[in-house]
């Protein structure tokens, strides 16, 4: 059976809000993000079975559109990157204010918007992800 990172990725990053006080849930329509947060912000999760993060990140617009119409304008959306799984995961936390995007009808982050952010070691999560 093959492994589900992104599954398992999201539950890392469940934890990890659970850990800073804030609880996370799953939108109930598609817009553009994985989890929102108590925290007042919305959350996309990447998932990569690498031991170093990826160059870049794709996100859609879609999730910028809802931001817009919501009046939560981009100072309210985070990515996390869990990546390296098998040597024990971290997580990079990706604020806004890192984010310099390019834009298409995707967005690119490239990998020296988040190279100087430290990344969290969340390894005690991983015996709860994987029950």
């Amino acid at each position: 059976m093959k492994r589900n990172y992104e599954k398992e990725a999201e539950k890392f990053v469940e934890l990890y809000e659970k850990e800073i006080g804030h609880k996370t849930w799953k939108p109930k329509k598609k817009i553009g993000c994985d989890l929102i947060s108590s925290g007042g912000y919305y959350i996309e999760v990447k998932s990569w079975n690498k031991p170093k993060p990826p160059s870049f990140i794709e996100v859609y617009e879609t999730i910028f559109e809802h931001l817009n119409k919501t009046k939560k304008k981009e100072s309210a959306y985070y990515i996390y990157i869990v990546y390296d799984f098998l040597h024990g995961p971290k997580l990079i936390r990706i604020p806004p204010s890192k984010q310099k995007w390019n834009r298409l009808k995707i967005r690119i982050l490239k990998g020296s918007s988040y190279k100087n952010i430290k990344p969290i070691n969340i390894s005690k999560y991983k015996k709860r992800v994987m029950e």
